[in-house]
């Protein structure tokens, strides 16, 4: 399920089902590099656009949560978003490209994906393809992890 009024009508039909919210964390920032944040940006969302289509029915895909790369209260505003979310959706999943996630504080950094980036504008289509694969394939093994856990 996308973040879209027709998905919003079929998540308040099928909510037993749809569980599972994923958020892109994109780092917005055009310092220190304009380019490796918005590589790591596309990489993210391709991502999860293509989770979003795979297990379409069991998660629903938030919009990005952007955030300054040298920001002070990105932790504290993800964490708010997450407060926010549970009360609809069981499970928070956050899906990045950005290591200082991993290390995120609190209760946070179970609910975290992170999935190294790798700059596609110079790949053809087929090895970006198998890349984006080998990758969900990552993704949907912790996530059949995470929901057996819970």
């Amino acid at each position: 399920m996308k973040w879209a009024a027709n998905d919003a009508l079929a998540l308040e039909k099928e909510k037993q089902y749809i569980d599972t919210l994923v958020v892109p964390l994109i780092p917005a920032g055009l310092a220190p590099s304009m380019l490796e944040n918005i590589q790591a940006g596309e990489f993210a969302m391709l991502l999860s656009e293509e989770l979003e289509r795979q297990l379409r029915g069991r998660i629903m895909l938030s919009p990005p949560f952007t955030y300054l790369p040298q920001e002070e209260h990105a932790l504290i505003r993800l964490m708010e978003w997450k407060k926010d979310a549970e009360a609809d959706f069981k499970h928070i999943v956050f899906l990045t490209t950005d290591s200082i996630w991993k290390t995120a504080g609190g209760d946070l950094q179970k609910n975290v994906i992170w999935i190294p980036s790798i700059p596609l504008q110079n790949l053809d289509r087929e090895v970006t393809g198998q890349l984006l694969e080998s990758h969900l394939q990552q993704i949907m093994n912790i996530l059949l992890q995470f929901w057996n856990c819970k």
